[in-house]
């Protein structure tokens, strides 16, 4: 008994090593490599693009804010210093020139403002929204401070430009 208890004990010692040794090899492999594309997205989008924005008919010296807001949807998702960028020009009725003092963008959300006329303004760069999509609704604010008894009638008008800047 003692012998077939030795003999069985070295039966599993054998067994146990030859299993532990084929465990330990490996015959072959193979594995796939993951690979996921997020594509670029460069979007702005703006309410009543390419339509005239009338202000009421202004008859003296003050400030003046469209009856409606409209909304500027925005996104760069690319890892790149974009920004944001609103100008306008002057208020023209051919030769004439309307003297306006400020060409306001006001932000409804935060009450802040932003002087375009004849200038460009940063509203928004990539190290303030980063690659999340954006909207803002904003106010058009037009101010005339200087005196308006010389002033000519017509239709002054005037072009506002908004571009995501993507280097």
């Amino acid at each position: 008994m003692k012998r077939t208890s030795i003999l069985l004990l070295t039966f599993l010692l054998v067994l146990s090593a030859a299993g532990a040794a084929m465990a330990a090899s490996v015959e072959a492999e193979a594995f796939h490599r993951l690979k996921v594309t997020v594509p670029e997205v460069t979007k702005l989008e703006l309410t009543k693009a390419g339509q005239t924005i009338e202000f009421e008919d202004i008859e003296e010296a003050g400030t003046y804010t469209t009856d409606e807001s409209f909304t500027l949807t925005y996104r760069c998702n690319k890892k790149v210093n974009w920004q944001l960028k609103v100008e306008a020009g002057k208020f023209k009725d051919g030769q004439e020139e309307l003297p306006v003092s400020a060409l306001n963008i006001r932000i409804v959300d935060n009450n802040e403002t932003y002087n375009i006329l004849g200038q460009e303004a940063v509203l928004d760069t990539s190290l303030n929204t980063g690659a999340k999509e954006k909207t803002i609704e904003f106010l058009y604010e037009l101010k005339i401070d200087s005196d308006f008894s010389d002033v000519y009638a017509g239709e002054y008008s005037n072009e506002v430009t908004y571009t995501l800047f993507v280097p």
